[in-house]
């Protein structure tokens, strides 16, 4: 995940201790293209 979120694909919070959070609407966006590929 981390090499994502470097990469720009995920955006996420980073915290002091090098941990990262993913907001809610950045796990559904994620959730959303996935479920359009998987349809095609």
């Amino acid at each position: 995940m981390e090499r994502w979120v470097v990469k720009g694909i995920i955006r996420a919070i980073k915290y002091p201790s090098g941990r990262f959070k993913v907001p809610e609407s950045e796990v559904e966006r994620i959730w959303r293209s996935l479920k359009a590929t998987e349809s095609q």
